[in-house]
């Protein structure tokens, strides 16, 4: 039996960059889980609280701009954080359309499958990154988070 060690390879997978630096990582996660909610309700005709209570946290902290992990993509985790020169890096689903972003300051890197392997390499070496886990509000370790190890 093999046993993958490396990050799954999956054509869902989308990777961007956001560089307006007026946005918090908790604005760019707010956008994003606001268009999470309206898919959700759409398909399944229903409200979730824990989507609504993030939300409602994102809210009242849009000044928060540590790492977030946004859990609730489709597939797998999302993962929000500043890069070193200050732009927002988003490794994410590409099952979600994103138009919150649209002519914002987006740089999609999506097209890249190495831009998308270039972030997710960027986490697993520092794997003790600390993100806000939108589930229970806790800050938990990228490694913790990440599902697909």
């Amino acid at each position: 039996m093999k046993t993958r060690t490396g990050f799954v390879s999956n054509s869902s997978a989308s990777s961007f960059i956001i560089k307006a630096k007026e946005e918090t990582t908790a604005t760019v996660a707010l956008k994003m889980l606001e268009e999470i909610i309206v898919d959700y309700e759409q398909y399944f005709a229903k409200k979730d609280p824990d989507k609504i209570n993030a939300a409602e946290f994102l809210k009242k902290n849009k000044s928060y701009d540590k790492p977030i992990c946004l859990p609730w993509s489709i597939n797998y985790e999302t993962f929000i954080y500043r890069d070193k020169f200050g732009d927002i890096k988003i490794a994410t689903s590409r099952n979600h359309e994103w138009f919150c972003f649209d002519g914002k300051g987006k740089e999609d890197c999506s097209d890249s499958e190495d831009r998308h392997y270039e972030f997710m390499n960027e986490l697993k070496e520092n794997k003790e990154m600390i993100f806000l886990n939108l589930t229970n509000l806790k800050e938990e370790t990228f490694e913790k988070l990440y599902k697909w190890w």
